[in-house]
């Protein structure tokens, strides 16, 4: 399907249209008409609509378009050549170089804000070759934020629904895993996820500081493993494990082994299982339920000890009752502590700096002594001495 939206001539989009029956024949409102004072003139007036939805800056906003809040859309708009969007107030047209629309304001913007390139420019710079290498981080980044800002009627499509967008990245960016590159681990593990930004698109922008609230996990026959994003529904994923370029970024966590098994011919679509064998530096901790607070809007999560001292996790999904009644067996932290070396200039000469940072991956096992673990979160900035704790150990994550 991505070949017929790659080789159309123009794709028109019905972008306003709530459903498949209103069509492109949105109503517009009307513009207003004002009376000047001490004049016989009037003017009309209408308000310029917000185009963020067509910029990295926010995902789109389903009330006005609600055709972009829709994750199969989301591939099918950044693989055709051109688009016409009807939207709510307006048309806009779309293309690989750039976009435009009837009020004018995306040009007149355009040079006051450097995100209003959309990722659809970005992704096409980059399979073209006029952006380099070193960019894939940014460009993933970028998808997965907004591929996730969207929503599927069916679970089950959220890998398939980016496969096509994702093949075309394989020549450049190599193995493939479930959504993440092989190219980016240890770093890829360490994606985090959130859900009020996911239900809340007119918001704060997904950069922003915005409340945490947990999503839920991918359900279905064949789930996608717990270490890659596509097993959390209904999150905007932020890849916050990456700051530097990968080459520059020193890890202690080792990946010794990686797999997955394609549910279909499709290496880029669903999967059957998928594991990764790692080892690093490992530390047990207990660990207890902290009740949801609503007047803080904070919502139920785990708090871990281990000698006496303690620290909170924000869980990639909602606690359930089994995870209440097992929370006493305790949790894993495998500790990605590591080394990241940034390049300064200073008097026109590069200098290097190191930085020594920690993020933290939280697991349970799945089953006791089966030697596989599931991801339960993210974190960073565990007690020190819990660091100096850890032993090294060799797990599986499934």
């Amino acid at each position: 399907m991505g070949d017929v939206y790659e080789n159309a001539y123009v794709t028109l989009a019905g972008t306003a249209s709530p459903d498949g029956a209103t069509g492109f024949n949105v109503p517009r409102p009307p513009p207003q008409s004002f009376q000047l004072r001490g004049t016989q003139h009037k003017i009309f007036a209408a308000v310029q609509p917000s185009h963020d939805s067509f910029t990295r800056r926010r995902q789109a906003d389903p009330r006005e378009m609600p055709l972009l809040s829709r994750a199969w859309v989301y591939q099918e708009r950044i693989l055709s050549t051109r688009v016409v969007h009807f939207g709510f107030h307006e048309l806009v047209f779309e293309c690989k170089q750039g976009y435009v629309c009837e009020c004018g304001g995306i040009v007149r913007y355009r040079s006051l804000w450097s995100q209003l390139d959309s990722f659809k420019t970005e992704f096409s710079d980059f399979l073209d070759g006029r952006k380099p290498d070193s960019q894939s981080i940014s460009v993933w980044e970028a998808m997965i934020r907004g591929y996730t800002a969207c929503a599927l009627t069916f679970d089950q499509d959220r890998l398939p629904a980016l496969s096509a967008t994702v093949k075309r990245l394989g020549p450049r960016m190599g193995e493939y895993l479930a959504g993440l590159w092989s190219s980016m681990l240890p770093a890829a593990l360490f994606w985090s996820a959130n859900a009020y930004d996911f239900e809340n698109p007119a918001g704060p922008m997904l950069n922003a500081e915005a409340p945490w609230k947990p999503a839920h996990r991918s359900t279905g026959k064949f789930p996608p493993p717990t270490w890659s994003w596509a097993s959390v529904e209904g999150a905007v994923i932020e890849a916050t494990y990456i700051t530097a370029p990968v080459q520059e970024q020193i890890f202690h966590i080792k990946v010794i082994s990686k797999s997955t098994s394609p549910m279909h011919r499709d290496p880029y679509g669903a999967v059957k299982d998928g594991r990764i064998q790692v080892s690093g530096p490992v530390v047990r901790v207990n660990c207890k339920v902290v009740p949801g607070t609503p007047k803080t809007m904070q919502h139920e999560h785990f708090q871990l000890e281990k000698g006496g001292v303690t620290h909170e996790v924000f869980q990639d999904v909602g606690i359930t009752e089994q995870d209440k009644k097992s929370s006493g067996s305790g949790l894993f932290c495998l500790i990605g502590e590591h080394y990241q070396d940034v390049t300064d200039y200073v008097g026109g000469k590069p200098r290097k700096t190191r930085h020594n940072r920690e993020v933290t991956l939280v697991l349970r096992a799945k089953e006791p002594g089966s030697g596989l673990y599931e991801r339960v979160g993210v974190t960073r900035g565990i007690p020190r001495q819990w660091i100096d704790a850890a032993e090294e150990t060799t797990l599986t994550l499934v």
